[in-house]
């Protein structure tokens, strides 16, 4: 990484720091995998295991915010059905 990517993203840490949003994972399991549904964002993944969804759902809303995967919160749920 670069050093103008190093303080890109430093600085917004700094910017986000003050008010880190969290954002909804609503897990469902689909046959082999979790289907996962952030729905502030209107956006959908999946992961292989439970213990994968956050880190699937912080990739997915870190890319379509183009912000660092640190700089907000996932709090998972899980639905049955």
């Amino acid at each position: 990484m670069d050093i103008q990517t190093q303080i890109g993203r430093a600085f917004l840490r700094c910017r986000y720091a003050h008010r880190m949003e969290v954002y909804e994972a609503i897990a469902r399991r689909d046959g082999n995998f979790w289907f996962v549904q952030i729905p502030e964002l209107d956006l959908f993944t999946q992961a292989r295991t439970i213990e994968g969804v956050d880190g699937m759902a912080r990739d997915v809303i870190a890319i379509s915010l183009d912000v660092p995967p640190d700089s907000f919160g996932v709090q998972v749920g899980v639905r049955r059905g």
